[in-house]
């Protein structure tokens, strides 16, 4: 018979390194620079985009781990990032990701 070990079969392992409070911390600098990056990147006619950006972390993923968004969520974001109107989007966000060295 094999024996397969569950996050919940050692707490001190990797499933507990993946739901330290010090982990949360790393994920949530991480997409603090990110938001720093966007929010030097995005057009700042009026500074809304820039300013209306908020980090939040929670648990998730296939196995549970900290995880992190960043969301920009000034009302014409959506428009200024994918485009509106017959006008195109600027796309930041992959640009940002790029930056970090992740896939964009």
């Amino acid at each position: 018979m094999r024996y397969q070990r569950t996050p919940a079969s050692n707490p001190n392992g990797l499933a507990g390194l993946m739901l330290d409070p010090k982990m949360r911390q790393l994920v949530r600098d991480r997409a603090e620079i990110a938001k720093a990056l966007y929010q030097a990147r995005v057009a700042k006619r009026t500074g809304v985009l820039a300013r209306e950006v908020r980090v939040v972390t929670y648990i998730g993923g296939p196995t549970p781990r900290w995880c992190a968004r960043v969301i920009a969520h000034a009302p014409h974001a959506a428009a200024h990032e994918f485009g509106a109107d017959g006008r195109p989007g600027a796309h930041d966000w992959p640009a940002v990701l790029a930056q970090l060295g992740g896939t964009g």
